[in-house]
């Protein structure tokens, strides 16, 4: 059929008209609709939110008047406000830490002691009376939470080999072996492992490595458990292709002996605090252990037996949380009672809490170099680990500023992130204030245990025995 004239594809003028007045109309709505969203998120955010104020250009001698007054009200104790970047999302125990001392939350981070988070997608440009301020984000610290650069930084270590000497362990003594698949040697190494390697039946449905996400993952996501069968289908897929993987990830091997408490699994979220970059005080900080919800069966490849995150755990009242969450001593006191320790011995002081004070240390100096040394950053890191039959510790990733609080059955760490606000604040005042002064602003200073303090020459070392 002939076309009508004056159109095309078959539409007259009017209706091509038509079409685009719909698709302009329908662009306007969408921005507005996308307007108010972000308008209801702020709101969630606080109820009193206000847009955040723009950064202030002085000139040199008024910057200096500014961050010398600043710098005589920090050591008054008279400057007590924080921000939160807009979109950073900081649960309500980090909130209340600084409002039980006093603070205030402001929106405009040129006035501001304490910076807590970072802007979406990219670091905060601030260059403004860094003496008067504190940050927790270290830039850098990339090279601990990323998981092919955390990597990479033991690796790198391990041919320095100057870590190792101070702390007695290698990245092999607690990270099991790891193909950054993407690389094509490190792809073919393990395909070249997977062929020459003969499993019987039974062996073929074992888990034998775990996959990751080079970023993310968390709460279990980006994890795939690949057993013998799984190896074959990604042999065939490499003989075809030449490539492991088209996404960014790793394969690690699958820790095989796993220490069961009643059957399960459990992940271990200890803490290590980086009170100060340069010169290094790192502190260790106790956490909690949580069990699976599954029992552990070892030819099965499903997550739930092995993923033991706190919102995938904390389910139910009271008694179903106290079959998940377990203390450190309440690990010891397992240990003794099943005999894998000396009923007598002094094992979470002496042994054990130091190979994770060890191994916390290692990480910190394995990756400090590509950390930013001014006096403005701290940081909270939240190490996964686990331990295995052997009583070894294995560790599967470190968190920066994990959750401390929101699944939590109970308050295990009530003072440590108060502390953590007593020390800055202090080293506001004087940046090379050494631990000592520090544990005199502190509540619990007990409960935190010096792993690195480059003042002292001190880095923490595996014991004897390990």
């Amino acid at each position: 059929m002939p076309r009508a004239r004056g159109s095309r594809n078959g539409m007259t003028s009017t209706q091509i008209q038509i079409v685009l007045l719909f698709a302009i109309a329908m662009f306007l709505y969408g921005a507005s609709l996308a307007g108010m969203m972000m308008s209801d998120v702020e709101k969630k955010r606080s109820p009193n939110s206000k847009k955040e104020v723009q950064p202030t250009f002085l000139s040199k001698e008024d910057l200096e008047r500014v961050c010398e007054e600043r710098r005589v009200e920090n050591r008054k104790s008279e400057r007590k406000i924080y921000y939160i970047p807009s979109g950073y999302v900081v649960e309500a125990y980090i909130k209340n830490s600084f409002r039980n001392l006093g603070y205030e939350e402001v929106f405009d981070y040129e006035k501001a002691t304490f910076i807590v988070g970072k802007r979406p997608g990219s670091w905060l440009d601030w260059r403004f009376c860094l003496d008067t301020m504190k940050h927790n984000h270290i830039p850098g610290q990339i090279w601990l939470i990323q998981k092919d650069k955390l990597v990479l930084s033991l690796r790198s270590e391990a041919r320095r080999g100057h870590v190792s000497a101070r702390t007695g362990l290698t990245g092999d003594d607690f990270l099991k072996h790891t193909y950054l698949v993407n690389d094509q040697m490190e792809c073919n190494e393990l395909m070249t492992l997977t062929r020459d390697r003969t499993l019987t039946n039974s062996e073929m449905r074992k888990p034998r490595y775990i996959q990751k996400a080079l970023k993310g993952g968390h709460n279990g996501k980006g994890l795939i458990i690949l057993d013998g069968t799984d190896m074959e289908q990604l042999l065939k897929k490499y003989t075809k292709t030449g490539f492991c993987a088209t996404e960014k990830v790793l394969i690690q091997e699958f820790l095989q002996n796993p220490l069961l408490i009643d059957g399960r699994t459990f992940n271990l979220r200890l803490y290590f605090i980086v009170l100060r970059v340069k010169p290094a005080l790192v502190v260790y900080h106790d956490g909690y252990a949580r069990l699976t919800r599954g029992k552990f069966v070892s030819n099965s490849t499903d997550l739930k037996n092995f993923v033991s995150n706190s919102e995938k755990v904390w389910k139910g009242g009271n008694s179903e949380q106290a079959k998940h969450f377990m203390t450190l001593p309440e690990i010891e006191n397992h240990l003794k009672e099943n005999d894998l320790v000396p009923r007598d011995a002094d094992y979470l002081n002496k042994i054990l809490r130091p190979k994770f004070m060890a191994i916390f240390a290692h990480l910190f100096e394995s990756a400090k170099d590509k950390f930013s040394t001014d006096s403005p950053y701290f940081g909270v890191f939240g190490p996964d680990l686990t331990l295995d039959d052997n009583l070894n510790p294995w560790v599967f990733e470190v968190n920066f500023s994990p959750e401390l609080s929101r699944f939590l059955p109970i308050d295990l760490m009530p003072d440590m992130y108060s502390d953590l606000i007593r020390a800055q604040e202090t080293l506001l005042q004087d940046n090379n204030a050494n631990w000592d002064a520090l544990t005199q602003v502190m509540t619990s200073p007990h409960n935190m245990h010096v792993i690195v303090d480059e003042q002292q020459d001190f880095v923490a070392a595996t014991p004897k025995d390990y």
